[in-house]
């Protein structure tokens, strides 16, 4: 599969870095939870990814949200982030929105 990155839009109203709220999904002995949280020196995109399937070679798009995390500073050095992308705490991180999670933004 061939996957590229289209084209990317900055969600202005998710861009005001003290007033989002992340969402996502826990689950723990069979038991789901939305768990929410506020999220600060963060901006929120809208990435178009083109993917081709190398039998039909058909394009097809997704539209995604994506988050960057600008001050992690004071994020546990031990962070999953940090040990996927071989970073240290400072550096910042972005990140897809899972299908299930979602992002709380003020309206403009």
């Amino acid at each position: 599969m061939n996957i590229s990155v289209v084209d990317t839009k900055s969600i202005r109203s998710c861009n005001n870095y003290l007033k989002q709220v992340a969402c996502h999904i826990e689950t723990e002995n069979n038991c789901s939870i939305t768990v929410c949280h506020m999220i600060d020196n963060t901006k929120v995109f809208q990435v178009k990814i083109s993917y081709t399937k190398q039998k039909k070679h058909q394009t097809n798009y997704l539209l995604l949200l994506a988050v960057c995390h600008y001050d992690t500073k004071l994020w546990p050095a031990v962070h999953q982030s940090f040990k996927i992308l071989a970073k240290q705490p400072g550096v910042p991180i972005c990140h897809f929105i899972l299908y299930d999670n979602y992002v709380i933004c003020p309206g403009q």
